[in-house]
């Protein structure tokens, strides 16, 4: 699997859906405030007269004032000057504001390790201590704090590469650097990104080296606490620096924890956009896992001895067809040259990565639809009940995943209405003719899915979203013409990744829908459309969604 500029990848990976994302945490965000808000009136009630000062009294007394309450303190003493609606926006800066420059550098921290394998080697030392065998279970608060080398893998990118390259700060008043006087109201702009190659301060400074951030190190004691500042500093510094930081080790233990990892470029190779936030000008190729497949298989080879590749194949296949990345890995051990694992990963990618988009599109409009109806939601909320009972934690299955055949039928329905590729083009082989017509050899197709499925003959009333059209025991599945509905293509030119993508799109929504009633907040013929290569909203869609239990 190529694992190419993934920093903001690691949360797209979602949804076209970012929105979607944020969407969710927004609807959590407002019963989160709506609780404390609802906590803090019921105890003023309690205490009648001067109560908010008794009870910011009783809140504060063994810690410091939480963020939020102090938030709600201020609305509750001047509702009109600070709404409800000005606490969302501090908490969702507080939670997202870091989004692009945590994804960094998770990026630049994979890209570093990718190229160090003696680095990498202490960091899966550190995981096997951590988590031993066990590759399932969530990583706890605790495990977070014994990730010390890796907390010094990531405080060393960056030192190299820091999100936030340079900073602007007005001068307040007049100062003096050596003989010159920066007059007040002039405009500073540290450049962080070369202040933390101060080779005074840091040895070697284009070396990455996690030990200049050891605890116990001398150099991290004598340090001046100005001359590394990722974060900023002072008064004006990152507010989420110590969540940032939880986050990336978070992450990249939850990759690293599983894969070995290698970047495949040098990073003389490596160039930047250096703007508001640092990141690397084109796509970085890495690769994660397929060496660990080739292993096994060669492995199994040479205990096989002579003729061996075609009994391997034989014991691969013998129960099951040989699966994709194994048919592949075989036509490159026959041909190496000419089959190379660069062209496996090309492959793999494909299958994997290219359904990105249009797999996000068949979610986002599937959520929109359900949103707009409530007895469809509430048929599929049923079939959720009647899979999970009120478990809202276990992990999906696949035999839950063959079970949800109305949520199947809501996909599919969706897919009719909002086809992810909204038209194809094909050249002609030969000529062929249309009634009277005839279209010459050499000619371009284009078939307009979006308006062959809405062809009236077919799908009667086909504006009206109707998941019942797609039941299995149907009579209009029975009798439809193969090539009537085709959100895959069709024919030998079809997706070949159709129903993985399937897999995924129940999976997400399932995730999301035995969890939430979910509203859209538009009306559908406010609905505009990009018809483009991938099918998509102009806009963003309001939605909301509301905890069942």
């Amino acid at each position: 699997m190529s694992f190419r500029d993934r920093g903001h990848g690691l949360y797209r990976i979602w949804a076209g859906p970012k929105d979607t994302l944020v969407i969710l945490y927004r609807a959590d965000t407002v019963e989160v405030i709506k609780e404390r808000k609802t906590e803090f009136m019921r105890k003023m009630n309690e205490k009648g007269n001067n109560s908010l000062d008794e009870v910011m009294e009783e809140l504060g007394s063994k810690r410091k004032l939480a963020f939020l309450d102090s938030l709600l303190v201020h609305h509750i003493r001047n509702p009109r000057e600070f709404t409800e609606s000005d606490i969302r926006e501090e908490v969702d800066t507080f939670m997202f504001e870091g989004h692009d420059t945590t994804a960094a550098a998770i990026q630049f921290s994979l890209i570093l390790i990718g190229l160090d394998n003696n680095v990498q080697v202490k960091i899966h030392e550190e995981m096997d201590a951590i988590f031993g065998d066990d590759m399932c279970r969530d990583i706890t608060t605790d495990d977070l704090r014994q990730m010390r080398y890796l907390e010094q893998c990531i405080k060393e990118a960056l030192r190299l590469y820091p999100s936030v390259p340079y900073i602007a700060r007005e001068n307040q008043q007049d100062f003096s650097i050596g003989e010159h006087v920066i007059p007040k109201g002039s405009t500073c702009v540290p450049m962080i990104y070369m202040l933390h190659r101060d080779p005074k301060v840091f040895p070697n400074p284009e070396v990455y080296d996690p030990n200049r951030f050891a605890s116990d190190g001398p150099d991290v004691q004598s340090r001046h606490p100005y001359a590394y500042v990722p974060f900023s500093a002072g008064p004006r510094n990152c507010i989420g620096q110590k969540f940032a930081l939880l986050e990336e080790k978070a992450l990249l233990a939850a990759i690293l924890r599983r894969y070995r990892i290698r970047c495949l470029i040098h990073r003389d190779q490596l160039v930047l956009d250096i703007a508001a936030i640092l990141k690397p000008h084109s796509k970085i190729p890495m690769s994660f896992v397929i060496k660990e497949r080739k292993n096994e298989i060669m492995k199994k080879m040479s205990k096989k001895g002579n003729n061996s590749l075609n009994e391997v194949m034989e014991e691969l296949g013998s129960k099951r067809k040989l699966a994709f990345l194994d048919s592949l890995l075989v036509h490159h051990i026959r041909n190496p040259r000419e089959f190379t694992e660069n062209d496996i990963r090309e492959e793999v990618d494909t299958f994997m990565f290219e359904g990105h988009d249009t797999t996000a599109g068949a979610i986002q409009f599937s959520l929109i639809l359900i949103g707009l109806d409530d007895s469809v939601q509430a048929k599929i909320h049923k079939e959720m009940d009647g899979i999970f009972g009120d478990d809202m934690c276990r992990d999906i299955t696949t035999d839950d995943l063959r079970q949800m055949r109305y949520l199947e039928q809501c996909i599919k329905e969706a897919l009719r209405l909002y086809p992810s590729v909204p038209l194809i083009a094909r050249q002609n082989e030969q000529d062929f003719s249309i009634g009277e017509h005839v279209i010459p050899k050499g000619s371009t197709c284009m078939v307009l899915f979006y308006m062959l499925h809405r062809d009236p003959k077919v799908f009667p009333n086909p504006e009206v979203y109707d998941p019942n059209r797609f039941a299995s025991d149907g009579p209009d599945v029975q009798s439809r013409h193969p090539y009537a509905y085709v959100p895959f293509s069709a024919g030998p030119r079809n997706c070949i990744g159709q129903k993985f993508a399937l897999l995924e799109e129940k999976a997400l929504l399932a995730a999301i829908l035995r969890r939430y009633r979910i509203l859209c907040l538009i009306h559908r013929d406010q609905l505009e459309l990009d018809i483009a290569a991938v099918l998509k909203p102009r806009s963003k869609i309001p939605m909301s969604f509301t905890k069942r239990f």
